[in-house]
């Protein structure tokens, strides 16, 4: 495995400020380790907002991603069905299951963002 780090800009805001883009590759593939803010750019003179460093980059391994994924999955939409199916309507069932489908379509988002599909990852990932 190599490190390579890659200079270029945000572009989450108008701003445009300096960033290295740390990028690991090895076996054929490659993928961002962690994003910086550049000392040498004039602009920001190496702060990053958190827009920049967290909005597109989580930072987690591809294990996670995948977990995340399954239970989205599961949890957004045939847990909250048995759960109304086999609870007989009741208030509590139904409570547990707009609950559980909530928490499944909030780790959907995470997923989306982390799965390096979104258009600011496919970027990042063009350029390393």
């Amino acid at each position: 495995m190599s490190t390579a780090v890659k200079t270029t800009t945000c572009y989450m805001c108008a701003c445009r400020c300096g960033i290295r883009v740390h990028v690991e590759s090895g076996g054929g593939r490659s993928a961002i380790r962690y994003i910086e803010g550049n000392p040498e750019h004039p602009l920001n003179k190496g702060v990053i907002c958190a827009k920049g460093s967290r909005e597109f980059f989580h930072g987690r391994p591809r294990e996670v991603v995948r977990a995340v994924r399954w239970t989205f999955l599961a949890a957004a939409f045939p847990l909250p069905g048995f759960l109304i199916v086999f609870s007989g309507n009741s208030a509590a069932g139904l409570s547990a299951a707009f609950v559980l489908q909530l928490a499944g379509l909030l780790a959907e988002r995470w997923y989306f963002f982390a799965e390096a599909r979104h258009p600011q990852n496919l970027y990042y990932q063009a350029i390393a």
